[in-house]
């Protein structure tokens, strides 16, 4: 059941618009970056290859989105066919249950009708009235193996039935792991992407934002010292939380209920909105090169240009109070994603009250 409800509430997500693609470009813009293009050599990248591979990859979303949508109703009418059939066995199998104790039942009967006629045969003295027993328990005799005759035709009929349906229940079985493997790999496949559309976003942006300001330098290139570990580590931007996964890149929490989330340090908000359907998508600016991103289901209190504070409120979670929800925390140095883990504060991990923490 659990995997049924998953994939109905995927399905359930496919009715939003596929994919969000955050401050369109207008026309003005998107003259003044390929005009860019000749300044490539200062900034190391290739405007114009770069906003195809964004426009490439909402369209490979979009066409997973769909596939994942033709899978999933697939697997959904898969599982809605095995329950009929299931339900047809279990009819089945008691239609061949009952066949089976009424044949047990007439051939008991029989004998017992042949074992009186064998006894009144053995009486050298019989009478007419023992005669006339004997022909009545013949004819009874005859009577049941006519009765048996056709049941164990209908037994044989309703075994072939029973198999059959458990055939047909075995190959939806093997479908269904199919399709589940499938669109396992669908998802995988859809996260790398929304991966590296978060990573093209942000350096798209970054590059817009210097060439309006006139600012395009040839540090673009190179990573400038941030300085010792503590003074680049975040705060936790879900305080309240029950449980935490990490992997070499991000952390995801598991929230309960409406819970606030935070601001990891001092920036500027560079991007605010959705992602598809992961949900709402903010990141921050914290200068040399650091950037926070959070991602999920919650609902976002800031907007791009907003300067942040360490610990000032981005949003909420968008649980009702007894549901879970997820919310994903990344720190990219020069938009790679880094070992988020290490850029979080102890002391705002280990004062929360976590019934898991494992890594990936």
């Amino acid at each position: 059941m659990g995997i049924i409800y998953k994939l109905i509430t995927i399905i359930s997500l496919f009715s939003t618009p596929f994919f969000y693609v955050p401050a369109a470009l207008n026309r003005e813009a998107s003259e003044q970056l390929i005009k860019a293009e000749g300044e490539k050599e200062k900034v190391g990248i290739n405007l114009k290859e770069q906003i195809k591979r964004i426009a490439d990859i909402a369209e490979k979303i979009k066409e997973l989105e769909g596939d994942l949508d033709n899978k999933n109703r697939e697997y959904i009418d898969l599982i809605e066919g095995r329950k009929n059939l299931d339900i047809d066995l279990e009819i089945a199998a008691k239609e061949l249950e009952d066949l089976a104790i009424k044949i047990e039942q007439t051939q008991k009967s029989a004998q017992t009708v042949l074992n009186g006629i064998v006894v009144g045969t053995l009486n050298d003295f019989q009478e007419e009235s023992d005669l006339i027993v004997n022909q009545l328990l013949e004819q009874e005799v005859k009577k049941l193996l006519e009765e048996l005759a056709p049941l164990k035709v209908a037994i044989v009929e309703k075994k072939g039935q029973v198999e059959q349906l458990q055939s047909k229940i075995e190959e939806i079985n093997r479908n269904c792991l199919d399709i589940e493997s499938a669109i396992r790999g669908m998802e995988d496949e859809k996260q790398n992407y929304a991966s590296e559309y978060v990573g093209l976003v942000n350096s798209r942006d970054e590059i817009w934002s210097d060439i309006k300001n006139n600012k395009i330098q040839k540090q673009l290139a190179a990573t400038r010292p941030v300085g010792n570990l503590d003074q680049k580590l975040l705060e936790a931007p879900v305080r309240n939380y029950t449980q935490l996964d990490y992997n070499k890149k991000g952390i995801t929490y598991k929230t309960k209920g409406v819970v606030p989330l935070y601001s990891g340090g001092k920036g500027e908000v560079v991007y605010q909105g959705e992602l598809s359907t992961y949900g709402n998508l903010v990141i921050i600016d914290h200068g040399n090169d650091l950037r926070s991103v959070v991602l999920g289901d919650f609902i976002a209190k800031v907007k791009k240009g907003d300067v942040m504070d360490k610990g000032d409120i981005l949003g909420y979670t968008a649980s009702k109070a007894a549901q879970f929800g997820k919310v994903y925390f990344e720190v990219r140095i020069k938009d790679k994603a880094q070992n988020t883990i290490e850029f979080v504060e102890r002391e705002s991990l280990t004062s929360n009250s976590i019934t898991e923490k494992k890594k990936i």
